[in-house]
């Protein structure tokens, strides 16, 4: 376990949406120095993105995976609500936010709210296997936060209509011979 708390100790702190953190294959190179085989293969393979339950042994990551899985249930029944026109009230987020805000904006409350789960049950945790596949998670979501470069995104739309415009040239073109 000293390994592990020396592993904890040289990590920068993290706060949401900050511009700077260390990558996700640093922070893998350094866990695998300091972690044994069997916990280095628990944070490798924990990813943001696979919420599915299995045979999940370490109960922190069950209920956070639980969690995840939730959260996108009760998004998708949110989207199926709204094709369908009728009413649905979330037990995880206001149905109010989906409707006021832009798609960033959603799902950067979304990336947030991953967040402020995250931070609860580090409460305790500092420098075990707990703390630093919380953290890792952390750090993909910050991973996440970053691709959302607003003059990026506007070159890609730009890109997508031009695009979508030569398409259009063209079918119109090969409508007309």
């Amino acid at each position: 376990m000293d390994k592990y708390y020396y592993l904890a100790s040289q990590l920068p702190s993290l706060s949401f949406k900050q511009n700077s953190f260390i990558s996700k294959q640093y922070f893998l190179e350094e866990a695998e120095k300091w972690l044994n085989k069997k916990d280095f293969d628990v944070i490798v393979n924990l990813n943001l993105d696979k919420y599915k339950i299995k045979n999940e042994k370490l109960s922190f990551l069950k209920k956070w995976l639980e969690f995840e899985n939730k959260l996108r249930t009760e998004i998708s029944n949110y989207r199926k609500a709204k094709s369908e026109n009728y009413k649905f009230t979330s037990k995880i987020f206001s149905s109010s936010i989906l409707k006021e805000k832009t798609p960033l904006q959603i799902e950067e409350f979304f990336l947030r709210l991953r967040w402020d789960f995250i931070e609860g049950m580090e409460f305790g945790h500092y420098s075990d296997l707990q703390f630093l596949l919380l953290y890792y998670l952390r750090i993909q979501i910050l991973e996440r936060l970053s691709l959302f470069d607003k003059e990026k995104g506007k070159e890609k739309f730009k890109e997508l209509i031009k695009i979508n415009e030569n398409e259009s040239k063209k079918d119109r073109d090969d409508k007309g011979r």
